[in-house]
């Protein structure tokens, strides 16, 4: 499981998303969009995917914030 913030994986993120309450919503080429409704609220974030290579870290920044899931709980896993 991933360690800090640089080195998460597409399978790491998209097991992290499915887990608190995402779910897929559609697939476009490489890009795998997840959605969630939570208190009202609509969410919605994409992950490409990079097969085995880690995520940038810029990247994994914007997943983390589209998510709505506090960074803590990201770097906590």
């Amino acid at each position: 499981m991933p360690r800090g913030i640089s080195n998460w994986t597409f399978r790491d993120v998209r097991y992290f998303l499915l887990d608190h309450g995402f779910n897929l919503h559609h697939v476009r080429g490489s890009h795998y969009y997840f959605k969630r409704y939570d208190k009202g609220r609509f969410f919605m974030t994409h992950v490409q995917y990079h097969g085995a290579k880690s995520i940038p870290v810029g990247t994994l920044n914007a997943i983390i914030r589209q998510s709505g899931i506090p960074k803590e709980e990201w770097l906590s896993e």
